[in-house]
């Protein structure tokens, strides 16, 4: 399956570009036909891990945590190819927010970064978070779709919705994970 979508949440001024560039090169050597989606978070704590914020996982923080922040990605140009998508304003729990908080953050960053696409962060929305997306022609990658994550779930070439975080993989780990998948695929699909 050549049109596999690979999301890749949590871009920010604190990923290493030339290593996103290798990543993405990795997945269109093996799936020349799949489209990647670059997740970008504008608002971020820098740290030399190339996650949003350090001190993995911080899911479980209070909102206010999320808004300590001292970066802001402003080289948009200088993604590699790929579907620019936007992750929010600051990668917090949309679901938390007022519906406020979360308009001002889906449409001042989908704004922002000329997209119509929001990917919200930790898969988290409430009624709110798809109400605006809806009521202003933005398309919102939900949970619902199916998406699954190669980091904690065997990658299958078959299915088509896959995440990952690009700052947790190395090009030689993703590509033996990937072609692992697609050879077990093409073998059973024989």
């Amino acid at each position: 399956m050549d049109n596999i979508l690979f999301r890749n949440d949590d871009v920010s001024c604190n990923t290493d570009l030339m290593d996103l560039a290798d990543i993405y090169a990795t997945i269109r050597d093996i799936f020349p036909k799949a489209v990647i989606v670059s997740a970008v978070s504008l608002f971020c704590k820098e740290n030399t891990k190339g996650s949003v914020y350090e001190n993995v996982p911080f899911k479980n923080n209070p909102v206010k945590w999320f808004y300590n922040t001292d970066r802001i990605i402003t080289e948009l140009g200088k993604i590699p190819k790929s579907v620019i998508a936007s992750h929010g304003l600051y990668h917090v729990d949309h679901s938390k927010l007022s519906f406020d908080a979360q308009e001002m953050s889906i449409l001042g960053s989908c704004k922002y970064l000329n997209t119509n696409i929001f990917v919200p962060p930790f898969n988290k929305t409430n009624d709110d978070t798809v109400n605006i997306c809806l009521d202003n022609g933005i398309e919102i990658y939900h949970k619902s779709q199916g998406w699954k994550n190669i980091e904690y779930e065997n990658f299958d070439a078959t299915h088509k919705y896959w995440y990952f975080h690009s700052w947790r993989w190395t090009k030689n780990s993703l590509r033996l994970a990937l072609y692992k998948s697609k050879n077990e695929s093409t073998i059973f699909n024989s």
